[in-house]
């Protein structure tokens, strides 16, 4: 019964026109297909690419002018799993070329998508700043600390003691204020 519900689902993605990652094996998807999956809003398929991916640049079959066309148009893409998986490729091709100029033009698009709306997208940001911050250390730091400590400002405040509310203690964190 669970073989047959397999090949049912596997024929129903089949029909769909999707190239599952578990149907295919990774030297049969192309850098597109790859791109494609990991824009998909299931996170497993997301996954799944994300290793393809991994697995094509260990071997070589992907070109890093290709790759970094198609991290670019994610971090763009108005889906926020296409801009979170375009931030793990991201990491995955400066680990594997590391070119300065790719490295330069994603920490051109990390200070817009550090205030993202989706939390996820501002979490995966720390993949591609942690593989920058290897190769050109504290630099990338100092380049991001002000829009970091500004967002920080604008959305954060310490209560001060006031006429009508008792003085706050200093070492209390920071609330948001109110939306």
């Amino acid at each position: 019964l669970a073989c047959r519900q397999h090949r049912q689902r596997s024929r129903r993605d089949v029909s769909d026109g999707r190239l599952l990652h578990a149907m295919a094996p990774a030297e049969a998807l192309t850098v597109e297909a790859v791109f494609e999956q990991l824009r998909d809003f299931k996170n497993l398929t997301r996954e799944r690419a994300l290793e393809a991916l991994r697995e094509a640049l260990a071997a070589g079959r992907f070109s890093r002018e290709s790759v970094e066309t198609l991290v670019l148009a994610c971090l763009s893409d108005e889906s926020w799993e296409a801009r979170q998986s375009g931030l793990a490729a991201a990491a995955e091709a400066v680990k594997t070329w590391d070119s300065p100029g790719f490295r330069e033009e994603l920490l051109r698009a990390v200070p817009r998508l550090l205030v993202d709306p989706e939390y996820r997208v501002r979490k995966a940001i720390a993949l591609v700043l942690r593989e920058c911050c290897v190769r050109d250390g504290i630099q990338v730091f100092d380049g991001l600390a002000e829009t970091v400590l500004g967002d920080i400002r604008d959305k954060f405040r310490r209560q001060t003691g006031g006429e009508d509310r008792p003085a706050a203690d200093a070492t209390a964190p920071p609330t948001f204020l109110p939306d």
